[in-house]
């Protein structure tokens, strides 16, 4: 009698299609809650990054509304509404010591002039001509405060912002504005330190309402340059919005950007995480779900490898 022998390109064909029984389902089943803990890490990525923005953007608020009070209660003295210039050096010195943040305090007439500021030197713009300024003639034209845009001041060469308040005489006429220039390194600082809790490569920006940052969680990152059109969630933070959402930098890098307005001044925090951080939780998960599912293949032949061997014995034996 011939003896009964199975193909063996049949054996491998059964062999595999008894691995993918085991495979397929733990692959497919990996994926799927892989794709939902992916979703749920992002989200409570920005979540926590979006916290995070809504808390820097709040005490920033708080920072230039007071600093707004601290110059609007100038208007209402004496010695500043009559520019008297003893009055004025006691009462801004005795501000400039109460206030670490604001650098020089001053006094620019209805023309725009610079009548006095404190601290008076090293160097001095008494006498200069500021009328060109934006903050002056949106000060001039709303009678509001208003908050400048970032430069450098030609005073104490320093990058700063300005909140400025309109004064008037007792018949309602315009006669000029009082002053205060924020630090803006500053700003800078007291997010350098919050930014120790940050996990690499997370960085905060503050931008102003013309989109210039003023801030940063990195002490040594430049100030002063337009991020408007580079940086995603700028114009969604200026528009007063705030959110989450996934983009690219003018760098090429993608990430998390989370937004928060800053009311008082218009301005804006962004929170930047780079996508593989960002998404770093969910690839190791991803790595502990595929492992297992790729060192399968060998788990019928080794945990039932008597099984198939046994069938191909006995598809290969010989009769008695």
């Amino acid at each position: 009698m011939a003896r009964l022998r199975w193909p063996r390109q049949n054996l491998a064909l059964h062999l595999l299609a008894l691995n993918l029984l085991f495979v397929a389902p733990i692959l497919i089943a990996a994926l799927f809650f892989d794709v939902l803990a992916s979703r749920r890490l992002q989200a409570d990525v920005a979540a926590a990054d979006l916290r995070l923005a809504q808390a820097v953007a709040l005490e920033t608020d708080a920072l230039l509304v007071k600093a707004r009070g601290a110059v609007e209660a100038f208007v209402r003295m004496p010695e500043v509404v009559d520019m008297d210039l003893a009055g004025m050096e006691e009462s801004f010195g005795d501000a400039t010591l109460a206030r670490q943040d604001i650098n020089l305090f001053y006094r620019l007439d209805a023309q725009g002039i610079m009548i006095f500021h404190y601290p008076t030197g090293p160097g001095s713009t008494v006498g200069v001509d500021f009328s060109y300024r934006e903050y002056f003639q949106a000060a001039r034209a709303t009678g509001q405060p208003v908050f400048s845009q970032g430069r450098v001041s030609p005073t104490t060469q320093r990058p700063v912002a300005t909140v400025v308040v309109p004064v008037y005489t007792a018949g309602g006429r315009f006669d000029g504005v009082v002053a205060a220039n924020l630090e803006l390194q500053r700003l800078s600082e007291t997010m350098s330190v919050l930014g120790q809790d940050l996990r690499r490569g997370v960085q905060v920006t503050m931008v102003d309402a013309a989109g210039q940052v003023v801030a940063h969680s990195q002490p040594e990152a430049s100030l002063l340059h337009s991020v408007l059109d580079t940086l995603p969630g700028v114009s969604q933070a200026l528009a007063g919005h705030e959110g989450s959402l996934g983009g690219t930098s003018a760098g090429g890098h993608e990430g998390l950007y989370s937004y928060a307005a800053i009311p008082s001044a218009g301005w804006g925090v962004i929170v930047q995480r780079p996508a593989e951080i960002a998404c770093a939780t969910s690839g190791l998960f991803t790595a502990a779900c595929c492992w297992p599912s790729s060192s399968l293949p060998s788990a019928p032949l080794c945990f039932g490898g008597g099984y198939p061997a046994g069938l191909s014995a006995r598809w290969n034996s010989s009769p008695a």
